[in-house]
């Protein structure tokens, strides 16, 4: 709930904003209470570790941006959202999680980047480019894979980096070029790991329901150029077998197939 995931109901269930104005009215209300609580105020007894862990302001931020740009005019949510989208960004701007790192950094990168774009907040982001290139760096093997070789992790990383390639494209601005590197060798990676079912394998904490589903994912990289539509389907034929930097390799057979993880312990 801290992270707003209620929210992507709005937007995603629906074709236009006015087939869920009831939902706006009920989420204004909520965000204000939200808003308003002493329970969710900065400076508030354990706020740090409640309302206001930094991972779950990106992912408020990331949603209500969202919200913003899908009503995109005042229905009593957007000036609302609006003005939580920046107190939130401005909060994040001084509270990102080098101490913390992994994926909770690339969530913080995007978000910077979202809010940046909404309020042509420059250095937002130059800060948010700045954490997803040394993210790039850091968290991506040389095969693509992320680093926590988790199938869910890697949907949910990929996509921010997707969404943050697209949003520069889309605003005029630059891609740099180890965001580009991530989002297309990133896709390349989830093509090979589809199974045959197009469901995410279930390998170091991953579950179902929590990410993009595989094939959605590819269709967006194809979208924005990423990667070319006939990969969207998955591997093609020369990269049944391939072994990759991670360890992830594909034993396959007339009776059916089988994603080995032969990388190291650890």
């Amino acid at each position: 709930f801290r992270g707003f995931e209620f929210l992507a109901d709005a937007v995603f269930g629906a074709e236009t904003p006015a087939d869920t104005a009831d939902e706006h009215e009920l989420f204004r209300r909520w965000i204000r209470h939200w808003d308003r609580s002493d329970e969710t105020r900065i400076g508030a007894r354990g706020y740090l570790r409640r309302a206001w862990t930094p991972h779950a302001v990106s992912l408020r931020v990331m949603r209500l941006a969202r919200l913003c740009a899908w009503v995109r005019r005042d229905t009593g949510v957007e000036a609302l959202t609006a003005r939580l989208v920046y107190r939130n960004a401005a909060f994040l701007s001084n509270h990102v999680e080098h101490d913390v790192g992994g994926n909770h950094l690339i969530e913080n990168g995007a978000a910077l980047v979202s809010a940046g774009i909404a309020f042509d907040e420059a250095r937002w982001i130059d800060d948010g480019t700045a954490v997803l290139s040394t993210a790039a760096d850091e968290q991506f093997l040389a095969d693509g894979f992320h680093f926590e070789c988790s199938p869910m992790y890697h949907v949910i990383a990929l996509t921010r980096y997707l969404t943050v390639c697209d949003l520069l494209e889309r605003s005029g601005r630059s891609v740099p070029p180890s965001l580009r590197s991530v989002a297309e060798r990133g896709a390349a990676f989830l093509s090979f790991l589809r199974p045959p079912d197009g469901r995410i394998p279930l390998l170091n904490d991953s579950v179902y329901g929590q990410t993009l589903p595989i094939d959605d994912c590819l269709r967006y990289a194809a979208a924005i150029g990423a990667i070319d539509p006939s990969r969207v389907d998955g591997r093609s034929d020369d990269e049944r077998a391939t072994t990759t930097a991670s360890g992830y390799h594909w034993l396959e057979t007339a009776g059916g197939a089988m994603l080995v993880d032969g990388g190291s312990v650890g």
